[in-house]
C-alpha cells in the first residue's frame, strides 16, 4: 500500500479520537473502500460496521411504500 492510504487510515482513526460514543460514520469511494474495510478489520480497537446494517438507523428509515420494490426496514425499537 502507498503512503496515501495509510495516511487515510490514521486521519480517520485521530478523527474518532475523544469522541464520547466512539461511533464514526465514514463515507469513501470504492477505490478506497476494500483495502480501508480489510485495514479496519485486523484491527482490535475497530468495530466494523457495514453500510447494511446499520444504514437505516442512521437515516431513521421506518418502512416502504408497498408496492415500490424497495427493501422494507424496521430499525429496532428500545
Amino acid at each position: 500500500m502507498g503512503k496515501v492510504e495509510w495516511i487515510f487510515l490514521e486521519q480517520i482513526l485521530k478523527a474518532n479520537e475523544g469522541k464520547t460514543d466512539g461511533k464514526m460514520l465514514v463515507l469513501v469511494g470504492v477505490e478506497h473502500s476494500y483495502w480501508l474495510r480489510r485495514e479496519l478489520r485486523k484491527r482490535h480497537d475497530v468495530q466494523l460496521l457495514e453500510a447494511p446494517e446499520v444504514l437505516p438507523d442512521i437515516i431513521g428509515v421506518r418502512g416502504s411504500r408497498p408496492g415500490s420494490g424497495e427493501q422494507e426496514f424496521s430499525p429496532p425499537q428500545g
